[in-house]
């Protein structure tokens, strides 16, 4: 995954290209919109600390996105574990 940022218009963009399959649902569940280059969010360019979001975007954001994709993986087996009990009454 490439983690960018870019200003334009007003708007800091958030990116993230070329993420792998297993990441997508992660970056959907965030709210992040896809377009041809990948995923994305915009905010406000004067949104307060914005320098500093950004840097720790780029330093931190493939960090963050393995940890919230094993946390999903591991709510997607216990979810699957609850059917197999549910339906074993």
């Amino acid at each position: 995954m490439n983690l960018s940022t870019e200003e334009i218009s007003g708007q800091v963009w958030f990116r993230i290209d070329a993420a792998e399959a297993r990441y997508i649902p992660v970056l959907q569940m965030c709210y992040y919109q896809e377009d041809e280059r990948g995923f994305y969010k915009h905010y406000p360019a004067d949104y307060p600390y914005m320098d500093r979001i950004r840097q720790n975007f780029v330093q931190h954001g493939l960090d963050l996105s393995i940890a919230v994709n094993r946390k999903r993986e591991r709510w997607d087996r216990v979810a699957i574990m609850e059917q197999y009990l549910a339906g074993q009454s």
